[in-house]
């Protein structure tokens, strides 16, 4: 069973002795996690929005033309999500992985690029497409494999050279009876969340994000030495 306790501990332990980094680290894996949402406001009254929305759809013209700016815009944004954020994201990954056991270099957030770059791009891929796909069928299913996956680039940074399909194998059989322990890992920062809301962001850059992020790889660790 997973000791919530045991793991935040050993996690405020690695991440202290390497804070800097960790924190530097953190903040550019949560950047590419939840990226930068930017809020739009409308002016104008709702008939106004109609009217413009009708003028829209009835000339096919602007209406092709807007939908195929979407479109290429969608289509570089999955180019750049592929090509750049998911290799860097297994960087990270393995930043806090190797944080479990030495004061990791920041380089070691280039490993997603310099070990095996393709593998990695094709296994990010697969996991990101398998979730959303789930996802679109039901949305508990969806939350369960992105459980199942949860290990995927912990995994891969560890074993670059692993086909896909074995580090997905791999990861379903280190979450198999685990997904709900470690749901329950999640709800227990929830109060580090809500002082990060209370601080406008400041409490997860210097604390809340590298402190679970270390605890994520102390998880991976403790489940990847009991498979």
């Amino acid at each position: 069973m997973i000791n919530t306790h045991k793991l935040k501990q050993q996690a405020r332990t690695h991440f202290k002795a390497n804070y800097w980094r960790a924190v530097l680290v953190a903040f550019v894996l949560a950047g590419l996690v939840g990226g930068t949402a930017s809020g739009t406001s409308s002016s104008g009254n709702s008939s106004d929005t109609s009217s413009m929305v009708q003028d829209i759809a009835s000339n096919h013209t602007v209406l092709a033309l807007i939908l195929g700016v979407s479109a290429v815009a969608m289509i570089i944004g999955a180019l750049i999500n592929a090509l750049l954020i998911n290799p860097l994201r297994v960087g990270c990954y393995n930043f806090f992985n190797k944080n479990t056991e030495e004061k990791a270099p920041l380089g070691a957030m280039g490993s997603g690029f310099t070990k095996n770059y393709k593998n990695s791009v094709k296994t990010m891929f697969l996991k990101d497409i398998y979730i959303i796909l789930w996802t679109c069928v039901l949305i508990i299913p969806g939350i369960i494999k992105m459980y199942s996956y949860r290990m995927v680039p912990f995994i891969l940074s560890e074993n670059p050279d692993m086909p896909s399909s074995e580090v997905f194998a791999k990861s379903k059989e280190m979450m198999d009876g685990n997904k709900w322990h470690t749901f329950l890992l999640d709800l227990s920062f929830i109060g580090w969340y809500f002082l990060t809301a209370c601080t406008a962001g400041i409490a997860g850059v210097f604390w809340t994000q590298p402190y679970v992020q270390q605890t994520n790889a102390e998880l991976y660790q403790f489940l990847k030495n009991i498979a």
